[in-house]
C-alpha cells in the first residue's frame, strides 16, 4: 500500500514537472509571436509610409519635366536669377521677447541636481 502512495506521488510530481515545462514552452513560443506581430505591425506601416514617399517623389520628380517648373524650383532653392533681374530680399526684423526670472529655490535645486546627474558631478 506504502509502495502504491510512493508510485503515485512520483507519478504525480512527475506530471507536474511535465506540465510546468510544456506551460513555460508554450508561453515562450507565445511571446515570440507577440513580438513577431508587434514587428511587423512597425515594419507595415514603415512600408506604407515608404511608399507615400515614393509616390511624392514620383509626383515631384514629373514636376521637373516641365521647364518652366524646372527654373522655378532653381531660383526658389538655390536662389538663382535671370540675367539683368533684380531679386528683392524681405529679412524680418527679429523680436525680443523678455521673459522674468520666476523660478524658486525648489526648481532651482532640482535644476542643478538635474544637471550634476547628466555631467557626473557629485
Amino acid at each position: 500500500m506504502k509502495h502504491l502512495k510512493l508510485s503515485q506521488l512520483i507519478l504525480s510530481l512527475f506530471m507536474a514537472g511535465a506540465l510546468i515545462f510544456l506551460g513555460l514552452g508554450i508561453y515562450q513560443k507565445w511571446r515570440q509571436a507577440q513580438i513577431l506581430i508587434k514587428e511587423k505591425k512597425f515594419l507595415e506601416a514603415q512600408l506604407k509610409s515608404l511608399k507615400e514617399e515614393g509616390e511624392s517623389l514620383i509626383q515631384e520628380s514629373q514636376n521637373f519635366v516641365n521647364e518652366e517648373a524646372l527654373e522655378k524650383e532653381a531660383r526658389l532653392s538655390l536662389g538663382l536669377k535671370k540675367p539683368g533681374e533684380k531679386v528683392i530680399l524681405i529679412i524680418p526684423t527679429p523680436t525680443t521677447t523678455t521673459v522674468e526670472a520666476t523660478s524658486t529655490p525648489l526648481l532651482t535645486k532640482w535644476l542643478k541636481w538635474w544637471q550634476n546627474l547628466f555631467r557626473g558631478k557629485p
